[in-house]
């Protein structure tokens, strides 16, 4: 799991770790990653929705991932029949049917199966809408038919694995933004039931705040805390996102700040004011320790959104000082009036 470390901030960076495990996962590693951000389920429809709404999201993504797969591996192929292996008898494919479902995405095995068939329609009639999504006869076909999807997408990374033997048959699913969902009861046992039942799966959660109990211990949770940036690469980042080049005038704050050595200190008196800071090879060590003390951007503790923002504001007639938000100003106390007739 990778949380937010303790007094950090949302925007300290979690979604972009999850990005590079998902490069990482799928360039090196071979495996495949399954992305489902979310973020879009506020607390007040995971509420309503239940355990359905964000099972649901994750059947869908799965099922692309499916189809995706399928077509990038084997594109000539419209089954596994035809493909560079033939797999079992019990395997399923996602087919397209226009009849008693308007086109929707079905699953129907290759050949038999029929009480399998007559099992995936009642799930998909359940998750359809004729229970409530928060209903746990909908949760339970839900859940099922997300392992059913899995293991589809499991055999087709192994039948990849047979072809590219480098390729791992590993499946890797990255929930980002699950603050809403991380505590509740129904969450924590979709994710033990599903470790349980998928052994070639594993997941990956981004949320800020850390995990407080594992259905009752039945899985383990490893959190990986992140933690803003160190002082040189906050600034790195705030000059490579503002709008225009920084003037040496705008980081007297720095000097004054009493963090810098005397060397720098004595450099940026040497420079013009009003000319633009260049910043170079020869240059940058310098620069780059001036704008880390500059207090507005010390005050952002390396928080990468807030950096963004922030550069984002600093544009061609805008300077640090104007960047400063208003200084709140305390409302005035009431005076108070003597009563009528009392001398004041």
């Amino acid at each position: 799991m990778v949380c937010g470390g303790d007094g950090e901030e949302h925007g300290i960076g979690k979604s972009a770790v999850l990005d590079a495990v998902h490069r990482i996962f799928a360039l090196q590693m071979g495996g495949l990653c399954v992305a489902v951000p979310l973020n879009s389920l506020s607390d007040m429809e995971a509420g309503t929705l239940g355990a359905g709404g964000w099972i649901a999201r994750v059947s869908s993504a799965v099922r692309r991932a499916f189809l995706e797969c399928r077509e990038q591996w084997w594109p000539a192929s419209s089954g596994f029949g035809t493909g560079p292996r033939t797999l079992s008898k019990s395997s399923t494919t996602l087919r397209c049917t226009s009849a008693r479902t308007g086109g929707a995405l079905r699953r129907r095995p290759l050949r038999g199966g029929s009480g399998h068939t007559a099992r995936m329609d009642a799930s998909r009639m359940v998750s359809s809408g004729f229970h409530a999504l928060s209903d746990p006869i909908a949760v339970a076909a839900a859940t099922r038919e997300l392992f059913t999807e899995l293991a589809a997408l499991s055999e087709l990374c192994e039948a990849r694995c047979q072809q590219w033997p480098a390729a791992s048959s590993r499946i890797l699913l990255l929930l980002d933004e699950c603050d809403h969902l991380i505590q509740q009861k129904h969450f924590q046992d979709a994710v033990a039931e599903l470790l349980q039942q998928c052994s070639g799966c594993s997941v990956v959660l981004s949320t800020q705040q850390r995990m407080v109990g594992t259905a009752g211990g039945q899985f383990k949770v490893v959190h990986h805390q992140i933690h803003g940036l160190p002082p040189v690469d906050a600034a790195k980042l705030f000059l490579r996102r503002a709008q225009r080049p920084l003037r040496w005038s705008e980081l007297i704050p720095a000097m004054q700040s009493g963090t810098l050595p005397p060397d720098i200190a004595t450099y940026l008196n040497g420079q013009d004011p009003t000319k633009p800071v260049l910043y170079n090879p020869v240059t940058e060590k310098t620069v780059l320790r001036l704008v880390a003390a500059h207090p507005m951007i010390a005050s952002q503790r390396g928080n990468p959104r807030r950096l963004i923002e922030l550069a984002s504001r600093l544009g061609p007639s805008t300077s640090f000082e104007e960047l400063v938000p208003p200084q709140k100003v305390p409302p005035k106390a009431p005076t108070l009036q003597p009563p009528p007739g009392l001398p004041s």
